[in-house]
């Protein structure tokens, strides 16, 4: 797509907002590392303590019980846990911005 401009920070914050407002419990925008503030992080909703610790897609905080859940309250989050934070599910998270080997392997394809 190169038509529509890149989606703002503050339009993310926005749309974040919104979710919250509409009952979403666990709302993050994880698109622009940096830049969108606490809403790349996931907090409990009732106590507010950091659960899950973003930059962008990289989770750089894991902060959970072994059951799943919140360890200053005790409130249940939903989702599959495993008992630590056993790194990320590939090896190379996508971190936008970063230089990517996507340009190199689609030209030497294309040239084959």
């Amino acid at each position: 797509m190169t038509d529509p401009d890149n989606t703002s920070a503050q339009t993310l914050m926005r749309a974040a907002e919104i979710g919250k407002k509409a009952g979403l419990r666990h709302v993050y925008a994880g698109n622009l590392p940096g830049e969108v503030g606490d809403l790349e992080n996931t907090r409990c909703p009732p106590c507010r303590q950091l659960l899950i610790e973003r930059y962008g897609y990289l989770i750089t905080g894991y902060h959970l019980t072994s059951n799943g859940c919140c360890p200053s309250c005790g409130t249940r989050v939903p989702g599959q846990w495993a008992r630590e934070f056993q790194g990320q599910i590939t090896v190379h998270p996508f971190v936008p911005h970063a230089r990517s080997n996507l340009f190199s392997i689609l030209g030497a394809s294309a040239s084959m």
